[in-house]
């Protein structure tokens, strides 16, 4: 006797012995409420008034697991004993289209009448329906393998006796088949909510505001409890237990959010009833501008996450009963996903408000400070605050957003304090460096032949060697062409060189592509228009620098000595340097000057010290900072090239700026004009003549001057081997690169494609484990 023939006589052994296997590979395993149950086929029983065909019946498939029907049929297993359905009830299942029928469905019933008044049942699939409710996404042949999750408490609740399966098919009773496997009822997992110090569990959701939401939609709760996650268009509303909760003046909400996939807004909101109030909502992450009047907290865009404290009771004050979540995305209902977790309503107190410290660093950054007082809190017993919900205590904050800019205050104070303003930089006053910055002034445009600069500049020297080196200069935020570097990042670039009557000695260092005037009106004073250059403006020089995302770093809060020195020590007084591109600024924010190939960097080196004390018994910070020196240097990139392109990838990898902030600066300071300037006119409504019309080659390779972007062939795997993922699909990674949102791209199938600007073709991938890849796609040149 073979062994698996003996395990088999062991296992029907113990089957007789327990009475507990008997006939089990011949039942139905469900899952009711985590606990396994077996459904008896022989004990099936006709549903549906004069609905079965014969002896059609249910076949138990699958290892026990799949319930398989052929022709028409409509049978119904009875539990063993009746169940509840809840209002968080889940009915999940796996379904098989073979052959399509009029309607596929499954249903949970307290009868065997599948009566019009009570709608049990959903259809899954089929060229009609039954008396019941049609899943919003049906199975078809071409896809015949789904997974569902009915929200089946959504529909109906209350003590249910039988387990249905119905394959309706009239006209042709013996065509038709399908599979309903895998089959679950429970109940959809709480939220865990801290609630003033107690834990409670929200397992009920409602729809919030009539029209948004549908009942098929429910928030997926993780396995701890921690964390609810939305997909999709989804508006609910989950009820506080008992009379609700009141809302305080000191009472603060805190969670993190985290986006996976974009959508149009992501809110969280205490509400009193199921209509919208925006003034009890808060927007925390989107692409919409509008909405809704909803207060708006520091946006989280997608794959980025957010710690949130917001002091509730500083926008409204009073009864709530219900936590709302909701996701809006109505252009692409099923696209979106986000998550919120570790949500916590509480009234904080502080630990070290009544507390004199000291903290002391290298720099005053919004790290460091956190922590400092993180340490702090350590040294106090029984204070049970972790440190951001200290500070929201202590500076009594609206929201976390306003502990950052209060840090950045003290940070600031340091300098502020004894920085040398830039007025008395050149003691030229507001309007003459106003001037010079746009290119004018005789600093500008006057030769050495007429004055030399050691003389008409003298003030420059005089500041370098007395303040540069060991004090802060402020930055000239006042003027025009500083005013909004949201990328953090200024640039001159000079045209001529006035120490001798030929520009022989300015160093050719970069190409203009071209000027639009629109970005500095101010300093053109002109409200309108724009250069092509494409290179050919003659000898050009471009030198800038950048700073990080904190104004406590040190390059950060000296950046007026690197604007001093750039612009008029080093550019101006050592090299001569003088006049701006016609149109823009001679210096300003990147955002404001010339699209230009590149430019040199300036970096600045600080050996310093910051001390920040707090005098509890007036309540108040006093921070100062102890510069040793100052020093300039070329910047050290990636690679040792000084480029300020290059500096600022390293402040993306130093977390000091984003990546979509080096996109961003990517189309300002460009590498290669062709595409950028081809972009631009394309904007104003041009087409470049001489483009190449054939575009045969584009299916088997890309172009690099557009980093591939015009690649149209179809390979589809990366250069590992891996297979690329579906464009249209989102799983296994969510994503937003659709053909909706680059409808020129070419997004079809799972292509390589270059939709936002990579270096080259590249796609997600089918694994898991690795999101996306570069793909191995021929250059064309």
């Amino acid at each position: 006797m073979t062994f698996l023939s003996n395990l088999a006589v062991l296992n029907a052994l113990l089957c007789l012995i327990s009475n507990a296997c008997v006939d089990a590979q011949d039942k139905l395993q469900i899952s009711l409420y985590n606990l396994p149950t077996f459904l008896t086929p022989k004990d099936q029983e006709k549903y549906g008034r004069n609905q079965n065909n014969g002896d059609n019946y249910v076949e138990v498939t699958q290892n026990g697991m799949g319930a398989s029907m052929h022709g028409n049929m409509w049978r119904a297993f009875p539990f063993p004993s009746p169940i509840s359905i809840f209002q968080d009830t889940v009915l999940d299942f796996d379904f098989h289209l073979g052959e399509m029928g009029e309607a596929h469905a499954i249903c949970v019933e307290d009868d065997l009448i599948n009566s019009s008044r009570e709608k049990r049942c959903f259809t899954v699939a089929g060229t009609g329906s039954i008396n019941g409710y049609n899943v919003p996404v049906k199975t078809f042949l071409n896809n015949p393998y789904r997974h569902y999750r009915i929200p089946i408490g959504h529909f109906y609740t209350g003590d249910m006796k039988y387990l249905c399966f119905i394959l309706n098919e009239d006209k042709n009773p013996q065509n038709g088949s399908g599979t309903f496997s895998n089959i679950k009822i429970y109940e959809n997992p709480a939220l865990e909510v801290d609630i003033y110090g107690i834990t409670r569990l929200l397992n009920s959701q409602i729809e919030y505001e009539e029209g948004q939401d549908t009942q098929w939609n429910f928030l997926d709760m993780s396995d701890d409890a921690s964390e609810a996650h939305l997909v999709g268009n989804i508006w609910k509303a989950l009820p506080f237990p008992k009379e609700g909760i009141t809302i305080t003046e000191k009472t603060v909400l805190a969670f993190e959010f985290e986006i996976h996939e974009d959508a149009d807004f992501q809110t969280i909101c205490l509400e009193d009833d199921n209509d919208l109030d925006t003034g009890r909502c808060f927007a925390v992450g989107g692409t919409q501008e509008d909405v809704k009047d909803m207060h708006l907290l520091e946006y989280t865009y997608e794959s980025g996450q957010h710690y949130y404290l917001v002091r509730v009771g500083k926008f409204f004050t009073g009864h709530v009963n219900k936590l709302v979540l909701l996701q809006d995305n109505d252009f692409e209902k099923s696209k979106g996903a986000s998550s919120f977790a570790n949500i916590k309503i509480f009234e904080p107190e502080s630990c070290l408000k009544n507390v004199p410290f000291e903290l002391s660093f290298e720099e005053c950054t919004f790290d460091n400070f956190i922590a400092g007082v993180e340490a702090k809190l350590d040294s106090i017993t029984d204070c049970g605050n972790n440190v951001m919900e200290e500070l929201m205590a202590f500076f009594d904050a609206a929201h976390d957003s306003d502990i950052v800019e209060k840090i950045g205050d003290i940070c600031s104070s340091a300098y502020s304090a004894t920085n040398l303003p830039f007025n008395q930089v050149t003691l030229g006053g507001y309007q003459f460096n106003q001037e010079y910055f746009d290119g004018g002034t005789a600093w500008n445009y006057e030769g050495d032949t007429e004055q030399p600069l050691a003389k008409a500049a003298a003030r420059i020297l005089i500041t370098n060697r007395d303040v540069a080196a060991i004090q802060g200069i402020s930055f000239p935020e006042e003027m025009h062409n500083f005013m909004n570097c949201n990328l953090r990042a200024v640039t001159c670039c000079w045209v001529a060189d006035r120490q001798v009557d030929t520009n022989a000695n300015l160093v050719d260092n970069s190409d203009v592509c071209y000027v639009d005037f629109t970005k500095s009106k101010r300093s053109s004073h002109v409200r309108d228009g724009y250069s092509i250059y494409n290179g050919q403006e003659g000898d050009l020089h471009c030198r800038g620098f950048a700073w990080g995302n904190d104004v406590g770093y040190s390059e950060s809060a000296l950046k007026g000595n690197n604007l001093f020195h750039v612009a008029m020590y080093d550019g101006l007084y050592n090299r001569g340097y003088v006049e701006e591109v016609p149109g823009s600024p001679l210096c300003g924010c990147v955002e404001s000057m010339p699209v230009i190939t590149r430019a040199d960097c300036t970096e600045l080196t600080v050996d310093q010290s910051v001390t920040v004390n707090y005098h509890a018994d007036i309540k108040q910070f006093e921070a100062n900072v102890m510069i040793n020196s100052i020093g300039y240097t070329d910047c050290m990139a990636a690679g040792g090239d000084n480029d300020l392109s290059s500096y600022y990838e390293r402040l993306v990898d130093e977390g000091k700026a984003t990546a979509d902030e080096m996109k961003m600066l990517d189309k300002l300071i460009v590498g290669d004009c062709s595409k950028a300037i081809g972009d631009f006119l394309e904007k104003k409504g041009f087409e470049i003549e001489g483009a190449p019309k054939d575009t045969t080659d584009l299916l088997t390779c890309g172009h690099s001057d557009v980093k591939q972007a015009d690649y149209r062939g179809t390979k589809n795997e990366t250069t590992s081997g891996v297979p690329c993922q579906r464009w249209d699909a989102q799983r296994p990674h969510r994503h937003s690169r659709t053909a909706q949102r680059y409808p020129k791209s070419g997004l079809t199938e799972n292509y390589c494609r270059n939709p936002d600007n990579e270096e080259y073709a590249w796609c997600y991938t089918e694994d898991p484990k690795i999101r996306w890849q570069f793909c191995d796609v021929p250059h064309c040149d």
